[in-house]
């Protein structure tokens, strides 16, 4: 396994389409995808930060800490609970097995964490303008259902095989997200909105390998390990001091590793019951991350 401590460039070109209540995402890369509830509640005004087609229902908005948005998204396609899940008795259990069997051979799960510092937004005429400053924290692993089945089965369950792991991932990123936002009502049928972004990298920890396997030998249980593991890490953990040797002024302040990014969207109201939109989400870069 290789530890890369050199600078590398965070890729956040996360175009994603959000059109008639589905999420689609369009993705090369391994990335935490964007917010899949908040977008389509209106009657929330923070709304309008992932899904900039919609005008607002409220004339204003403010929110900060302790009293504004706090988001955590956590999403899964691979764990299914209700099909493991069964009662007996009065009492809840879960099947294992069949968690792990129902597995698709390479799973993803991802959590986004969001906290607004300081948010407002208003109408003025037919026009709405926002504003966020956010912190971000999207953290997304991929893995596969052979190395689930080793952590819960052991390597017994693998005698005289090789097993896979390579298409194995983690991306997890901390940033700073500086948002500018306008939308217009066009007229009683459709709306259309833009945002811009600047962002402010703080810390990234990303793996790539090109084979990454387990063989376990089927006479004495040995278990053997092959690997060509990047770790790319552009964090204080590089440092022999880890977090200690930065101080959490220049951690939280670093403005050296800038990017733009924007979201920009139309949408059209049929009627009360039905809302199209078109909303291109993250489209940009947030270049090397760099620590003062």
């Amino acid at each position: 396994m290789k530890l890369n401590k050199k600078i590398f460039k965070r890729s956040l070109k996360l175009p994603a389409l959000l059109c008639g209540g589905a999420l689609i995402l369009f993705q090369s890369e391994l990335h935490a995808q964007a917010n899949t509830q908040l977008p389509y509640i209106p009657e929330i005004a923070q709304s309008i930060i992932y899904r900039p087609s919609i005008f607002p229902k409220n004339i204003y908005y403010f929110g900060m800490p302790f009293i504004s948005d706090v988001n955590i998204n956590l999403t899964n396609d691979g764990l299914n609970y209700l099909e493991a899940h069964s009662k007996q008795n009065e009492n809840a259990y879960i099947n294992v097995p069949t968690l792990l069997d129902n597995l698709n051979a390479n799973n993803t799960l991802a959590l986004d964490y969001s906290l607004d510092l300081l948010s407002f937004g208003f109408r003025s005429n037919k026009n709405y303008f926002s504003f966020n400053l956010t912190e971000r924290l999207p953290i997304l692993f991929q893995y596969s259902d052979d190395l689930m089945n080793l952590l819960y089965k052991g390597n017994a369950a693998f005698l005289g095989q090789t097993i896979d792991y390579a298409d194995c991932k983690l991306d997890a990123s901390h940033f700073w997200e500086i948002g500018f936002g306008m939308t217009r009502q066009i007229n009683k049928k459709w709306s259309a909105g833009v945002r811009i972004k600047r962002l402010y990298g703080i810390e990234n920890i990303s793996s790539k390998s090109s084979k990454l396997s387990a063989y376990t030998d089927a006479t004495n249980y040995k278990l053997q390990l092959e690997s060509d593991l990047v770790i790319n890490a552009s964090s204080p953990i590089n440092n022999p001091d880890g977090y200690s040797s930065t101080s959490m002024q220049s951690y939280l302040t670093n403005t050296d590793n800038g990017g733009w990014a924007a979201n920009f969207g139309v949408s059209f109201n049929m009627n009360e019951k039905w809302v199209f939109s078109f909303d291109a989400l993250d489209i940009g870069k947030l270049p090397g991350i760099q620590l003062q």
